[in-house]
C-alpha cells in the first residue's frame, strides 16, 4: 500500500502527515509522511497487512482529515492518494495615499480571499493602525473590538468559502501632532 499526500488547491506534497492505515484484520498502521508526501506500508510478517478493505486516514496541522477506503489484494500494489483540505486567507489594506497631512482623513480597503479548498470559519480581522492615526469609522457592519489607540478587530459573522472574500473601508484620521520629517 503506498500513496501521496497533497495539498488539494495547490498540488504540493505534504511532509510529515500522519497517515493511519486500518486493515480488514484490524491491525492499525501509523506512518508519518516522507519527501514528496510519500507514504508506504511494507510488509511485516508479525502484523501483514490483511487483504480486503482497508481505511486510511490522513490528517495534517492546518487542514481538515480525510479518510478513504479502498481493496487491498494479495499481489496487487494498491494507491490511496490523499488531498487534503484547508483554507488560505490573504488579506490586503491599501490606501493609494503616499503623503498625509495633520487633520487628513484616510481611506483603507480591507480585503480578505479565500484562496483554499476548504471555508474559513471564525474568521478574526486584526488591525494595527499607523503611527499619528485615529480609527475615525469603518463599512464592515460588524462590531469593532479595539484596543486603543493602534488595535483593532473585526469577528466575521460568516463563513469566507473557497474563493470568496469579504470587503471594507476604514477611515481613519491623521492626528495633529505629527512630527515632522
Amino acid at each position: 500500500l503506498t500513496g501521496i499526500v497533497y495539498d488539494a488547491g495547490t498540488g504540493v506534497p505534504l511532509v510529515g502527515a500522519q497517515v493511519v492505515v486500518t486493515d480488514s484484520a484490524g491491525h492499525v498502521y501509523t506512518l508519518t509522511t516522507i519527501t514528496g508526501g510519500w507514504y508506504t506500508v511494507t510488509y511485516r510478517p508479525d502484523t501483514p497487512l490483511t487483504p480486503g478493505v482497508i481505511t486510511v486516514t490522513v490528517s495534517y496541522p492546518g487542514y481538515a482529515a480525510a479518510t478513504a477506503t479502498s481493496t487491498l489484494a494479495y499481489g496487487a500494489i494498491s494507491v490511496v492518494d490523499a488531498a487534503l483540505r484547508t483554507s488560505n486567507l490573504v488579506i490586503s489594506k491599501v490606501d493609494g495615499v503616499t503623503a498625509v497631512e495633520p487633520g487628513q482623513r484616510i481611506t483603507y480597503t480591507i480585503a480578505v480571499n479565500n484562496l483554499g479548498s476548504l471555508t474559513a470559519t471564525n474568521v478574526v480581522i486584526t488591525d494595527i493602525l499607523p503611527l499619528y492615526t485615529q480609527y475615525v469609522t469603518d463599512t464592515a457592519r460588524l462590531t469593532v473590538a479595539a484596543n486603543p489607540p493602534i488595535t483593532y478587530a473585526w469577528t466575521l459573522t460568516n463563513s469566507i468559502a473557497p474563493g470568496q472574500g469579504f470587503t471594507f473601508t476604514l477611515s481613519t484620521q491623521v492626528t495633529v501632532a505629527v512630527p515632522s520629517g
